[in-house]
């Protein structure tokens, strides 16, 4: 908590020898001061009693201006613990400062809601949903303003009992929540608005998250998945082959995400030799991933390559019956949020029908469009690949 204390300012004097009376403001994070607008000799200060000697001939008035400030400083603190605020040594600052203009300490909720609303312009709205979470619930423990410096390891701590004890949340959201708002202090420090000796998380962790196992297939499991009978494949298929296709091509062509494989596009796919490549641009990461196909990815991706007469499909057209016959306007007239809420729509339909087929193929595993991923990296794995080739890819 915050102390206000008198100093006479020797390291820099007056020319006639005379050195500033000012108030030190203390936190645990910081030092400010405030000028008293006077000045005395070294030999007219009572460092053990802070304040004036008897041999100044103002003595008394200036003691009293000493003690008036101070008094100042004690009410603020006292204020701001009646309205749940932090009192850091920049607030009794500001409350005492004679004819100072009171600043208010940056808030962190309006920092980081000024940096999503830019985010979101750029059509990252998946992120810019997730992290809008994480200050709501900000606000709901803090309140509003939630300056920085009351952003502290405490502050911290008592956020984590909130959102395990009231919110109900499992230690990993605690990581994740507490992860995106160290994400956001640092980029504050970066750009400068605040110091680097009062960042929280030189002495916060968040909880220790245990590892959980990830659903991934074995070479087997994709083959008793692959070898369903569900009907003609490719444009036009039920739902259930369109759902195992995508699944398939996703593990085959380098774990591509669900949202990515939804917007392929068949100008995305060209002829390289007897085979295919691929070129698109990554949703989450706009990374632009560009390599050959491997044959069973070839193998899934051909019959979706023409419609279901067996007429060739224009370049602008989906690879994957994902988006298309969707209620409402089309996709491609929808904005970022709109595409966004579609594809999340049909990731959902697509989970609940990897259940049925993975109940179909007897898989005892909890199939989701995500399980591609992993088993894509476990079997790059088991195939000898670096961990950073399998990051890449």
């Amino acid at each position: 908590m915050a102390t206000a204390t008198p100093v006479l300012w020797t390291y820099k004097k007056h020319d006639d020898g005379r050195a500033d009376i000012k108030l030190r403001f203390t936190d645990e994070n910081r030092s400010v001061y405030l000028s008293l607008g006077i000045a005395v000799r070294e030999n007219q200060w009572n460092p053990r009693l802070q304040r004036v000697r008897k041999n100044h001939r103002d003595a008394d008035e200036i003691n009293s201006l000493i003690a008036a400030k101070l008094a100042a400083a004690e009410s603020a603190k006292i204020a701001l613990l009646a309205n749940g605020q932090r009192p850091s040594a920049q607030a009794l600052r500001d409350a005492v400062a004679p004819g100072r203009k009171k600043t208010s300490a940056p808030c962190f909720l309006a920092y980081v809601d000024s940096f999503l609303d830019s985010l979101e312009l750029t059509g990252k709205v998946a992120r810019v949903d997730r992290e809008r979470v994480v200050v709501g619930k900000l606000r709901e423990h803090f309140g509003e303003p939630l300056p920085f410096d009351a952003i502290t390891p405490e502050a911290l701590r008592s956020f984590e009992g909130y959102l395990i004890g009231t919110k109900g949340n499992k230690a990993s959201t605690v990581h994740a929540n507490v992860g995106t708002i160290k994400v956001h202090y640092r980029r504050a420090i970066r750009e400068g608005l605040i110091s680097r000796e009062r960042d929280p998380f030189m002495a916060y962790s968040p909880p220790r998250v245990k590892r959980t196992e990830r659903t991934k297939l074995s070479v087997e499991q994709l083959g008793e998945l692959a070898s369903l009978d569900l009907g003609p494949r490719g444009t036009g298929a039920s739902l259930a082959c369109v759902v195992r296709d995508v699944f398939l091509f996703s593990v085959f062509a380098a774990g591509i995400r669900f949202g990515d494989a939804a917007r392929l596009r068949c100008a995305d796919l060209t002829a390289d030799g007897d085979g295919l490549r691929i070129a698109y641009t990554a949703g989450k990461t706009d990374k632009r991933p560009e390599f050959k196909l491997p044959v069973p990815a070839v193998q899934v991706a051909k019959p979706f390559l023409v419609q279901a007469d067996g007429t060739a499909k224009e370049a602008h057209d989906f690879l994957f019956p994902i988006l298309e016959g969707r209620r409402g306007e089309p996709f491609d007239t929808l904005d970022e949020r709109g595409q966004h809420a579609a594809v999340k729509a049909r990731t959902a339909v697509f989970n609940k029908q990897l259940k049925k087929l993975a109940e179909m193929a007897q898989i005892k595993a909890s199939l989701t469009t995500h399980a591609a991923r992993h088993t894509f990296a476990d079997l790059a794995r088991k195939k000898g690949w670096s961990i950073h080739t399998i990051s890449e890819a």
